[in-house]
């Protein structure tokens, strides 16, 4: 889904695994819950211009804040189908802060997904939290904004360089396990030589 979304040559197999794997380990969740969500969301986040690393940050940051991987990316599915199609509401409520859904793509695909949900966050402070409403009227997407800009922006930010920044993560955790394994597996051998 990922190379599919992104294109063969945006993305590696190597680097979607890699960044899959900085996910399971920053967040909460396992391998094969993050890759059935990350799956559903990315044809949104590569029409965006939203990186998967930033997607996959997103989604682990949401579950250290009590989601699971699917209510995560259901809040933030919610986000970027408020910025692909948005309702009229949505688009006046934004007007009427100096802003668009158009302005907002634009920090979304040059600047990345924080820097457009802390604009998003900064309107609301300025504007009130009715206005979130207005531009976000179902809770599920104004949860992405709030869970991820909320008091634990420092964890979310490390988590998003987390996930940005992976060199070999799958490799490293797969020797990871590998040792353990072959330590046990001396282990038993020698307790079973010793017993013989």
């Amino acid at each position: 889904s990922v190379m599919n979304a992104y294109g063969q040559g945006n993305i590696s197999v190597a680097k979607t695994l890699d960044v899959l794997t900085a996910a399971v380990r920053e967040g909460k969740g396992e391998a094969s819950q993050y890759a059935t969500v990350l799956g559903t969301l990315v044809p949104f986040a590569a029409e965006l211009g939203v990186s998967f690393d930033q997607v996959a940050g997103a989604v682990a940051s949401m579950t250290l804040s009590g989601a699971s991987a699917a209510n995560a990316a259901t809040y933030l599915r919610n986000l970027f189908m408020k910025l692909l199609k948005p309702a009229k509401q949505s688009e006046v409520a934004l007007r009427a802060m100096g802003s668009s859904t158009a302005e907002l793509r634009d920090v979304l695909g040059e600047q990345g997904l924080m820097p457009v949900l802390s604009k998003i966050r900064d309107l609301t402070n300025e504007y009130g939290e009715d206005m979130l409403g207005k531009v976000m009227p179902q809770i599920r997407g104004m949860l992405s904004i709030l869970m991820l800009t909320g008091k634990n922006i420092e964890q979310v930010n490390k988590v998003m360089e987390a996930t940005k920044n992976t060199s070999n993560d799958m490799a490293k955790a797969y020797q990871a396990v590998y040792n353990v394994t072959k330590n046990r597996l001396n282990r038993a051998n020698a307790e079973l030589k010793s017993s013989l």
